[in-house]
């Protein structure tokens, strides 16, 4: 499977957790941050993410820009997984067992 650059999808860190709280389950996006920095999570083909570098199951949630979920399951490190929204810009996060977990800013465009 060929993996499409995707230069806009970032991580992204609140810099005023308390002004960020009210999204992701009460915590901050800066409370987020990978315990493990070898996790990432890619965008291919626009509309399917990949998680690197977690451990066994992974489970994850999808959020609209005003923090409102949309979507949320499980998924395995390197399996891909489809986003069943529209094209926009959202926020995924994943955390696996282990305590690894990322925030990352994605955008959708097919």
């Amino acid at each position: 499977m060929k993996k499409i650059p995707d230069p806009i999808a970032m991580s992204y860190i609140c810099d005023e957790p308390e002004a960020c709280s009210h999204q992701f389950g009460g915590k901050s996006l800066q409370q987020s941050l990978p315990n493990n920095p070898t996790v990432e999570i890619s965008i291919e083909y626009g509309k399917l993410f990949v998680c690197e570098g977690f451990e066994g199951v992974v489970r994850y949630s999808l959020y609209d820009m005003a923090g409102k979920l949309l979507q949320q399951g499980e998924t395995r490190n390197g399996e891909p997984t489809s986003l069943k929204v529209s094209v926009g810009v959202y926020f995924i996060r994943a955390k696996d067992a282990a305590g690894n977990q990322l925030v990352k800013k994605v955008v959708v465009t097919e």
